[in-house]
């Protein structure tokens, strides 16, 4: 069997494309960047177009391809950064660098690769374009086989929906499922059915149908089935057109009651089919019903549900899912339960390991049944589910599981394939999986007015709306997730079609054989380091995990054996527990490895002895986030950081070794996150001043170590950060017992502020509405403040009108009244306390400290 990559391919080759376009002006000869566009372009349309399964001739081509690809990327990359600036003298400059190293034989040589490929693609291809006509399954029953009847954990949902049922007297009631994949919408929406089935005998419907959607459908066909299923046959020419069908099939459900599933809706964007299927529905006031069953909440809400009538559902509880597990898997005992206790804890750890999902829970049962029930079979069997979980009976769940990821857009595909790097049951940060997406490309700097973090933000939302992320941990004010999981399931689809895509690379995997271009590389373990030569010299991204930095590592990365030069993504987390030798020095291993990494857009180093940063960090003039977070040993910031000029990212939170940072920080005018932020007062140093410049900050975390590190002043200087949405400020404590100090300065108007996080702060006396009339969201978190003092309550005359949640945290001293509180906030929607005892008049329960207030 052959694997194609076609749709990296086809990513990188539209990357490549577009770059051409931006590199051809000013070129010195402009026409071969212009011929290379075109000459991909034919070729990413013949991809794109070809049917599945070619002529395996083409696989050598398509392999040739993506190497090019690779290649052409790194030349357009070098080219463009050369060309950046307008400049006479540095066009002339780089005409004359291009013909002195030769590189216009390089492009020669891509080119007529390229027309050679171009021409292996076009003939040993046969593309047949009648092979993507519309699909459809669509009938009366099932449209596609089931694993197994069994239903467990249902009976609330389908009491539930089936009362809105029997409540409905609408023209048209219409009820929504949706939930993730896997989750059992089919199973609920045909056990329903069933039910309304044999209720025509009773007349409490004329017709029951339902109707199973692929995702790409033709409507004409859709209906073709229902009139088959509501008459037995259609009395209607071949040559009927889709009018002629809709007409007959409103005759037919004409002063009838009538009960219709719609399973398996994907999207709704085009609305016409829905439109046209909306109008052949007749509206009587007779209680007539119709269920749709959806991933995406939204779908089910513009086809007419309302929101008391859209069912979320959930996935099992841990005991519903031993119950189906065990109702398969120990179908040969009489009980269905497990022989002993020792089975039953490995039946019940399967079982919890897949979420919940009754769909991957069948097909796990199934491949237990087979096994011996001995205590050594179990146990053999699952140390190796995970890999056995898609195969043979798997191959069902990864086909149906499959299809959600192609639904998907482009973007939102390629946003999903880098949750593969991730390990399992593995907690991943907003932030974290933005960084990456913006590093590769997959997100743009910008798109309109919105930033890369805006768009990063829009992606993983949406992702979680339809189901294939679970939201995991929302922020202090319950208003976006913080994090998400990837669902086993999910995630073992993906790091097959990774695999499939030739996109990912995993140490010691002994199965796959290693691809010609993959464009992740992951190594767990220092020990594992030496693997590194068997990775593709082109790979992008190189995820390392449990690392020590001890002599193995630091051998593999020196540069003449590093042989990876072209990564756009270094991400290392090193186990501080480990045993690193005490010869490996602060910068060594990281200031030779970082200087012949031109192209790096995202270094991120957690928890490392690192305690200074090399000057060659200078010569990443591509690099767009730097996250050094819990690198407790880095004593400073190298000044060559002023040349890091399309830096958006820079996290040096937990790095308690840093006094402060260098001054050259103000130059880095594109920031948009800066966080670990300490300001200082001696010469040659980063002070608040430095913030002047920084006029795309969106989020700040400021750290003060004592209250005399800042002038009262100097935090006037905020007020210049106009598009500044989020601001932490943390006084530092010298110890445990220490009460929390003063620092009395006043806030200036904040334009954009939404979120503000203040640690340690006591006596706030700026904090009122007159200086933060656009605060939407307050924590305050351990302070000795008493009294919030009457400027806090606007004297009167002010109001915090758009506060909507306030969390205040270790407020042990606080003695405010609730009451007078919620009357200053009149928007609040939500009041989190911790620890703050003094707090009087609540009307909402406090246990062992904690309490929440909703409105």
């Amino acid at each position: 069997m052959y694997v194609y990559c076609r749709g990296e391919v086809v990513e990188i080759v539209t990357s490549v494309v577009d770059l051409l376009g931006k590199l051809s002006k000013g070129f010195v000869c402009h026409e071969l960047p212009n011929d290379m566009r075109d000459h991909l372009e034919i070729i990413k349309r013949n991809l794109e177009t070809m049917d599945e399964n070619q002529d395996p001739r083409g696989c050598v081509a398509e392999q040739t391809l993506r190497y090019l690809a690779y290649e052409l990327e790194d030349l357009v990359e070098k080219c463009k950064h050369l060309h950046e600036g307008n400049s006479k003298l540095r066009s002339y400059i780089t005409n004359l660098f291009s013909i002195v190293t030769g590189k216009e034989k390089k492009w020669k040589d891509i080119l007529r690769n390229l027309l050679r490929i171009r021409k292996e693609i076009m003939f040993s291809w046969k593309v047949d374009y009648n092979s993507f006509s519309d699909r459809t399954i669509c009938t009366s029953e099932y449209s596609i086989r089931t694993v197994d009847e069994e239903v467990v954990g249902l009976d609330v949902p389908h009491n539930i929906i089936e009362q809105w049922i029997y409540e409905a007297a609408a023209t048209l009631n219409v009820l929504g499922i949706y939930g993730m994949p896997g989750v059992g919408k089919k199973t609920l929406a045909r056990k329903i059915w069933q039910d309304m089935k044999r209720d025509e005998s009773n007349h409490r419907f004329d017709h029951a149908l339902f109707v199973s959607l692929e995702p790409y459908f033709d409507l004409k066909d859709v209906v073709k089935c229902m009139l088959e299923s509501l008459s037995g046959k259609v009395e209607v020419s071949e040559r009927a057109d889709e009018f002629e069908l809709l007409e007959k099939l409103h005759e037919q459900l004409r002063n009838k009651k009538y009960f219709i599933v719609l399973d398996g809706v994907w999207q709704i964007s085009n609305r016409s089919w829905w439109n046209s299927m909306k109008s052949a529905l007749p509206k009587e006031k007779n209680g007539s019903c119709l269920i749709v069953t959806t991933q995406v909440k939204e779908v089910a809400r513009s086809m007419g549900a309302i929101e008391r009538h859209i069912y979320n559902l959930e996935p099992l509880s841990e005991n519903d899912s031993l119950t189906l597990f065990s109702t398969i898997a120990f179908s040969s005992n009489e009980s269905h339960q497990p022989p002993n206790t020792e089975i039953r804890n490995i039946a019940n750890e399967i079982a919890n390991k897949l979420g919940g999902l009754p769909l991957a829970i069948k097909v796990a049962a199934r491949i237990m049944s087979g096994i011996e029930l001995s205590i050594f079979s179990w146990k053999k069997k699952a140390k190796h589910f995970n890999e056995e979980l898609l195969n043979a009976e798997g191959e069902f769940l990864y086909s149906i599981l499959r299809v959600s990821y192609e639904q998907l857009s482009r973007r939102l595909k390629n946003c999903m394939l880098c949750f593969s790097i991730f390990p399992e049951d593995y907690e991943i940060s907003f932030e974290e999986v933005v960084d990456l997406w913006a590093s590769q490309g997959i997100i743009p700097k910008t798109e309109g007015n919105k930033t890369a973090l805006e768009i990063g933000e829009e992606c993983f939302n949406q992702l979680i709306d339809r189901s294939l992320l679970i939201g995991v941990r929302k922020d202090i004010f319950e208003t976006r997730f913080q994090s998400c999981k990837l669902p086993i399931t999910i995630r073992l689809v993906m790091m097959k079609i990774a695999k499939d895509k030739n996109f990912m690379l995993v140490e010691g995997d002994q199965e796959l054989r290693f691809p010609h271009s993959p464009r992740v590389g992951i190594v767990e373990g220092s020990q594992n380091m030496d693997q590194l030569g068997k990775f593709n010299p082109k790979l992008r991204i190189l995820v390392g995990r449990d690392m020590a930095e001890n002599g193995v590592f630091v051998s593999n990365v020196k540069p003449k054996k590093f042989k990876q030069k072209h990564l756009r993504v270094m991400d290392l987390s090193f186990d501080r527990e480990s045993d690193s030798s005490n010869e490996i020095t602060s910068e060594n291993w990281l200031g030779d490895t970082v200087g012949s990494l031109p192209q790096l857009a995202c270094l991120k180093i957690q928890n490392s002895a690192l305690t200074h940063l090399p000057k060659s960090l200078m010569h990443l003039r591509n690099l767009q986030s730097l996250c050094l977070s819990q690198c407790y040993h880095l004593k400073k910031l190298p000044p060559e950081m002023v040349y890091l000029k399309k830096l958006t990212v820079l996290d040096v939170s937990s790095c308690d070794s840093i006094q402060c940072l260098p001054k050259q920080i103000k130059s880095l005018t594109n920031l948009e996150i800066l966080y670990g932020f300490k300001p200082s007062k001696s010469k040659g140093k980063c002070s608040m001043s430095s913030l002047k410049q920084l006029t795309q900050l969106r989020k700040l975390w400021i750290q003060i170590d004592s209250e005399y590190q800042v002038e009262e002043d100097e935090f006037m200087v905020l007020s210049e950060l106009q598009k500044l949405e989020a601001l932490a400020l943390t006084l530092k404590k010298k110890d445990d017992d220490a009460p929390a100090r003063t620092l009395d300065f006043q806030l200036p108007t904040l334009h954009q502020l939404h979120s503000l996080f203040l640690h340690s702060l006591c006596r706030p006396q700026w904090l009122n509405p007159a200086c933060l009339p656009n605060l939407s969201y307050l924590s305050i978190y351990e302070s000795d403040i008493r009294r919030f003092g009457n400027s806090f309550y606007g004297n009167g005359e002010t109001k915090f009108e758009k506060l909507e949640a306030l969390a205040l945290t270790e407020l042990t001293e606080l003695e405010e009244e609730w009451p007078t509180m919620k009357a200053a906030m009149p928007s609040l929607r939500l009041l989190k306390i911790e620890e703050c005892p003094k707090l009087r008049s609540l009307d909402f329960a406090v246990e062992n400290g904690l309490g929440c207030w909703v409105r």
